[in-house]
């Protein structure tokens, strides 16, 4: 069974540049095989035509009624790692060549767009922290972002500290994105010498996509001198 890929996302540029057709096609990544991409002219032969330049692998071209169908999944991300497309600006081409005198190139552009498949990661399911008891009321501890692989709004993160209560610590993102975990009361070791939060990160994609890791944060005695 054909998938066909509807107009709601599709837009077509048409423009002719030295004996050549182009036309620009905007797609979600990860489509289901056999979507149907574009549709020839029924009264014109085309054939696929392999200059190196292109991406011909990822498509299949159904001579006999001109349908081009997605014959390889498209993940964006994976494209972007392999250096087959830019990763701001990831885009497949096709070609094909009229099998007839004058013979004209037909160049689709496959513009990738990209969608939320991508949570936010830690490198590490829980940090081990330590501080000392006598640290000031002010001090901000560097915590690892997360990351994700997604572009745009849907790699975007915010974070969300759980099981804080009445604890002494406050969680800041700053503006270069950066995160710090503050200390905002006294810390008293004999009072409590470990603490142990859940650290949230949620991008802002649709549908939103969500980790987590631990925080365990020891108290050490203060030495003094």
């Amino acid at each position: 069974m054909f998938f066909l890929f509807f107009l709601s996302i599709f837009s077509i540029i048409y423009c002719k540049i030295d004996d050549q057709q182009i036309i620009n096609i905007h797609i979600n990544e990860e489509l289901p095989l056999s979507t149907i991409l574009f549709i020839t002219t029924n009264n014109i032969t085309y054939h696929l035509f392999n200059s190196g330049r292109n991406q011909n692998s990822f498509i299949y071209y159904n001579t006999t009624n001109g349908q081009i169908l997605l014959s390889h999944s498209i993940d964006r991300e994976y494209l972007c790692s392999q250096h087959i497309c830019s990763c701001i600006k990831c885009q497949l081409i096709i070609e094909l060549i009229e099998w007839q005198i004058p013979y004209q190139l037909l160049k689709l552009i496959l513009n990738i767009e990209d969608i939320n498949d991508h949570q936010p990661i830690f490198s590490l399911d829980n940090y081990q922290l330590n501080l000392m008891e006598n640290i000031p009321i002010g001090f901000e501890l560097p915590l690892e972002s997360a990351y994700d692989a997604d572009l745009g709004e849907n790699s975007r993160i915010n974070y969300e500290l759980k099981n804080v209560r009445e604890g002494p610590f406050e969680l800041i993102t700053k503006l270069n994105g950066g995160l710090v975990l503050k200390v905002i009361k006294k810390i008293d070791r004999e009072e409590q010498d470990f603490y142990q939060y859940e650290l949230i990160a949620f991008d802002h994609g649709q549908p939103r996509q969500q980790s987590s890791t631990k925080l365990s944060i020891q108290i050490n005695v203060s030495i003094i001198k």
